[in-house]
């Protein structure tokens, strides 16, 4: 099966991950972005806190929702109402909407020609992901499921404030990236990293999903495509499949695993046991998370 990639660009998707970049503790590499996101992540929680909500469901919605509209009042209106079940006409919604354009409005400042610099900044990036791409899916789904492959997805170009961010937004069949001019390392190159995030998408549906506990949904997932990505990676001659590029990928795509020695050789006991034995994969997912859950040192986080 192909898969279709739909290459989004849409300025609320670089607001939002802005916020999110701040919201979850991690640096921009430049401090004029970080200068200019602070006040507004500040703002932002206190816009909904002042109705006693919590800021991060409303954004997670958010930033999916940038691959289905363009729109502030749309965007708020539909991420309020499913992150906490408020109608259209709650005051909420307004003053969201309000801040999204304004907002949208001074990052357009802070980065002139914005939509055009995307899209420019992503170009090797697809021509790169064109010629080997398909063949990368083709063995994630030989060594995984064939349901792992999705036919469409929208690739939700994102302002590289990181220098190198990211996230799954399966239930709208997107992810966020930050397309980058260059590899921030050789060994791990940028359409691997896409190949990860797409690899992620359809590991939401019940057969996979429910075989986790909810404690793990949302780290299995990223952990074990990592590995997967590594191994189908190396057949398209995109990096090398070893123990070192595992705990390279784990340093430079999920930072916020602390102890990554320890959860790469976890990782590569997984993936020998799955190779070895080839069960059906959600079982195989299973089996990480409780690898992990059972490890004193790559524990539930």
């Amino acid at each position: 099966m192909k898969t279709e990639l739909v290459w989004e660009v849409n300025p609320l998707s670089s607001l939002l991950h802005g916020v999110e970049t701040l919201l979850s503790g991690r640096s921009c590499v430049e401090a004029r972005f970080s200068d200019w996101l602070r006040p507004v992540v500040e703002e932002f929680q206190l816009l909904v806190a002042n109705y006693g909500i919590e800021a991060r469901p409303i954004l997670e919605y958010g930033l999916g929702l940038t691959a289905t509209t363009r729109q502030a009042r749309e965007l708020a209106e539909v991420a309020v109402a499913k992150s906490v079940a408020l109608p259209a006409h709650h005051p909420l919604v307004s003053e969201l909407a309000a801040f999204f354009t304004v907002q949208e409005k001074g990052l357009q400042k802070l980065v002139p020609g914005l939509e055009k610099e995307l899209a420019l900044r992503a170009r090797p990036l697809r021509e790169h992901w064109e010629a080997r791409g398909p063949g990368f899916l083709a063995e994630v789904a030989r060594l995984t499921d064939e349901t792992v492959q999705m036919p469409r997805a929208v690739v939700l170009l994102a302002y590289p404030f990181q220098g190198g961010g990211g996230g799954s937004h399966a239930t709208y069949n997107a992810f966020r990236l930050e397309p980058l001019l260059a590899n921030p390392e050789d060994r791990l190159p940028e359409p691997l990293r896409l190949g990860w995030l797409l690899s992620q998408m359809n590991l939401d549906l019940p057969r996979f999903a429910e075989v986790l506990p909810s404690t793990s949904r949302e780290r299995v997932p990223g952990l074990a495509m990592l590995r997967v990505a590594i191994a189908a990676g190396a057949t398209v001659q995109w990096c090398e499949d070893s123990t070192g590029t595992t705990e390279l990928a784990l340093a430079t795509w999920l930072p916020e695993e602390a102890d990554r020695a320890a959860t790469a050789e976890l990782l590569e006991a997984w993936w020998r046991t799955h190779l070895n034995s080839r069960p059906r994969f959600e079982v195989a997912l299973a089996g990480l998370a409780a690898m992990l859950e059972q490890s004193p040192t790559t524990g539930a986080k």
